[in-house]
């Protein structure tokens, strides 16, 4: 029973946080990419036992920002982990907005959700460690670990 309240005060700390991810004056120097995309995600598995994730279906204004939230295929069973994971797409989420025809437009656009179990935050952990020793050039405050859930576009 303990679970499902930790994975809630999880998703709130994420929600409440996310938009506020880097330092001061971080935004200028840091590129713009989706929060919980990190370059060294490739270097671990996409699901590792003890994972909860989602396909989560986000309709977007022409700006990008999300206007509704929808869960897919997904193993999270209680609907409040599936509602507070939409809330805080909703609430502090953007994307670089769809384009056709060389506009912007409103769409939909999936992502890959996963909150990750302690196995998966272990090589998560490693990975980062590895990247950042073979990137010293980078920052790591450009790369918050707010929340530490992945998101992996559709394409990944």
């Amino acid at each position: 029973m303990r679970e499902p309240v930790k994975l809630v005060a999880y998703f709130a700390a994420w929600a409440a946080l996310a938009g506020n991810s880097h330092g001061l004056g971080a935004a200028e120097r840091c590129p713009f990419r989706e929060e919980g995309t990190y370059p060294w995600s490739s270097a671990i598995p996409s699901i590792v036992s003890g994972d909860l994730w989602a396909w989560v279906y986000l309709d977007l204004d022409k700006r990008g920002q999300p206007l509704r939230c929808y869960i897919g295929e997904s193993n999270l069973a209680a609907p409040e982990t599936k509602s507070n994971a939409c809330r805080s797409f909703v609430s502090s989420w953007r994307a670089i907005p769809l384009m056709k025809d060389g506009h912007a437009v409103a769409g939909t656009t999936r992502r890959f959700f996963i909150i990750m179990g302690r196995r998966h935050e272990k090589l998560f952990d490693e990975a980062r460690t590895r990247w950042f020793a073979e990137h010293p050039d980078e920052s790591a405050e450009c790369y918050s670990q707010v929340g530490r859930g992945l998101i992996r576009l559709a394409s990944d």
